[in-house]
């Protein structure tokens, strides 16, 4: 489940932006409303560049190149189910990243 996106210098997204989509473990859906303009599909198409390696959009402000750009993503992974799959390696990864 995708807790929150993070967007830094993407489309209409200045800086560091996280924009979370849960309050609580239970919620099955996610709406996303705003005014024309303040990035509902920003948003959208950030998440797409990071799963479908989409087009990477600056934001025009920042006058970056790509490198100046990132996408993320707050994912929750039962425990169990992601052991099953990762090296050693990334297990220890994951204990560190769920310490914190």
């Amino acid at each position: 489940m995708v807790l929150a996106a993070i967007l830094r210098n993407f489309k209409c997204y200045k800086g560091i932006n996280i924009i979370p989509f849960s309050n609580g473990f239970l919620d099955n859906l996610n709406i996303i409303i705003g005014n024309n303009g303040v990035g509902k599909s920003a948003v959208l198409e950030g998440l797409d560049t990071l799963y479908n390696e989409a087009h990477w959009i600056v934001n025009n402000d920042i006058k970056g190149k790509k490198e100046d750009v990132s996408v993320g993503a707050v994912m929750l992974v039962e425990k169990k189910r992601a052991e099953k799959v990762l090296d050693s390696h990334d297990k220890k990864v994951m204990e560190e990243v769920s310490k914190i």
